[in-house]
Parts: C-alpha cells; structure tokens; sequence
C-alpha cells in the first residue's frame, strides 16, 4: 500500500510539473493541464464564467464555488466542505470560482468550500460525494 501511495504521489507530482502555459484571462480552457495559483489575480479576483474542458486543474488550493457545474469530472486528492454561511468575501487564503463550468476534467489537490445552498446541486452533480463538514 505504502509502495502504490509512493506511485500515486510521484504521478500527480509528474503532472502538476508538467503544466502548459495559459493566458489566465482567457474564458475557456481546452485540454489544458493547468495549475490553479496561475489563474488566481495579484488582487485574488473572482474567476467568474469561465470554462475548462478536458483539463487536469492542479493545485494544491482552496476554492469558493459559487454557482459552478461540474460534469464528467473526476477528483484526486480532493475534500468538499459545507459552509453555512455564504463566504463570497474576497481573501487571498482562497479562490473563488462563480459561475464556472468544470467538464470531462481531472481535479488533484484542492479542498472545495461550498455555501449550503449550492450543497444540493454539488451533490446532485456528483454522486456520492463526501463532506468533511
């Protein structure tokens, strides 16, 4: 087991890596391998209305989602975490996603906060999805 983590970490290091240059103000990302500090704003803007389409998304980082859609998406590393409060203030610690569409993609390294209200649709889009909170 220890052997297989070792495998696993080494690949998801290998990956992140292995990042194509993107131009962070563009509004849809195809087949892109990108990591996600290199679309975070110096002023930690919203990334609001943006696509990402057969994309490996690396972090590690933490990110607001605020009315995103995820479909086809598989997670690695990945924690989902219940907010009861809304949250959407805007700090450099996290970033916050609004209104993005997440398809045929592959997450490593990121802890999701989710406002309660979009809990219902987070689940509904994937299935069996696990809370820490």
């Amino acid at each position: 087991a220890k052997a297989r983590l070792q495998r696993a970490q080494a690949k998801i290091a290998e990956i992140a890596a292995d990042t194509s240059s993107i131009n962070p103000l563009d509004d849809r990302f195809l087949k892109k391998r990108i990591r996600l500090i290199d679309l975070q704003t110096p002023d930690a803007e919203p990334i609001v209305g943006r696509s990402f389409d057969d994309c490996d998304l690396i972090g590690p980082a933490t990110i607001l989602t605020a009315d995103c859609r995820f479909s086809d998406t598989r997670f690695h590393n990945v924690e989902f975490v219940k907010l009861k409060a809304p949250a959407i203030a805007k700090t450099h610690s996290k970033m916050i996603f609004e209104r993005c569409r997440i398809d045929g993609c592959r997450i490593f390294n990121v802890v999701f906060l989710v406002p309660e209200p979009q809990v219902p649709a987070i689940e509904e889009a994937l299935k069996g999805v696990t809370w820490l909170a």
